[in-house]
């Protein structure tokens, strides 16, 4: 009974949050909308959880901050989306706002938390040591990365970019990982039902409220809800793949159950 009532709880909140945007006219900035859609309820299941949280957010910071590199920087060549404003007076790179680091941080944490409170039955409180070969492989791509940015933004210009980094880092391996350990499967699904219902709102939100555009023109398609457009890539990797991936980047780096 008491995790139902905790469910009710994280699904509620960002259900009230786009009722009160979407037909109250309530006006939120993107940093606003990060703490109301993903930081309190991951921060409420953290209370509950507290024996499993340290090493759910030593695995999301290590792994966001060098995703988020890799994911803006090729993306930035090929001008997938732009956001408008930040409530900080600076940006990485010069056009990389604070805010889409902690959304990184913060929807890899909140997919994490959600599965190792609900459906996690064996945690295991010791972090595998295949974590540093995740930091090494992660960390060494960004510096890479933001060497080739400095040195000649051109070289990171390539077209359907959202495309093809969805297929190297969302497609195959999680379905490496799922045909090598079928197990996981189920509770995997429930998560990303999660992420799905959460992360489509605050998609929702930040496209009525102007938080980003996707100002690239390489999309293979647009989704249409509520007269606003999105693109398919956005929809198919971030909110329907987002949760298998963090799942299982998180069990392959950091527990000994999973077998090379």
């Amino acid at each position: 009974m008491g995790k139902k009532i905790d469910l009710t709880f994280i699904l509620l909140i960002p259900l009230i949050v786009f009722l009160l945007v979407f037909f109250s006219g309530l006006r939120i900035n993107y940093f606003e909308s990060l703490i109301l859609i993903f930081a309190i309820p991951s921060l409420y299941l953290t209370i509950k959880n507290k024996k499993k949280a340290r090493k759910v957010a030593i695995f999301s910071f290590l792994i966001s901050i060098p995703f988020d590199i890799i994911w803006e920087l090729l993306n930035y060549g090929d001008n997938a989306w732009t956001v408008p404003n930040s409530i900080f007076p600076f940006r990485f790179f010069g056009f990389s706002p604070l805010e889409n680091y902690i959304w990184m941080f913060l929807t890899v944490y909140t997919i994490l938390i959600f599965y190792e409170y609900f459906l996690d039955a064996k945690f295991q409180s010791k972090i595998s040591g295949r974590i540093k070969v995740m930091t090494y492989i992660f960390y060494s791509i960004s510096i890479i990365l933001i060497i080739i940015f400095l040195v000649n933004k051109e070289f990171l210009s390539f077209p359907y970019s959202y495309l093809w980094l969805g297929i190297i880092v969302f497609i195959i391996p999680i379905m490496t990982f799922l045909i090598k350990y079928p197990s996981f499967i189920t509770n995997f699904f429930k998560v990303s039902v999660f992420f799905f219902y959460i992360h489509l709102i605050f998609e929702l939100i930040g496209l009525k409220l102007n938080h980003w555009t996707y100002t690239g023109t390489h999309f293979i398609g647009w989704v249409f809800l509520f007269d606003l457009s999105f693109p398919v890539e956005e929809f198919f990797f971030v909110i329907i793949l987002g949760g298998f991936a963090a799942c299982v980047y998180y069990e392959f780096f950091t527990s000994d159950r999973v077998k090379i």
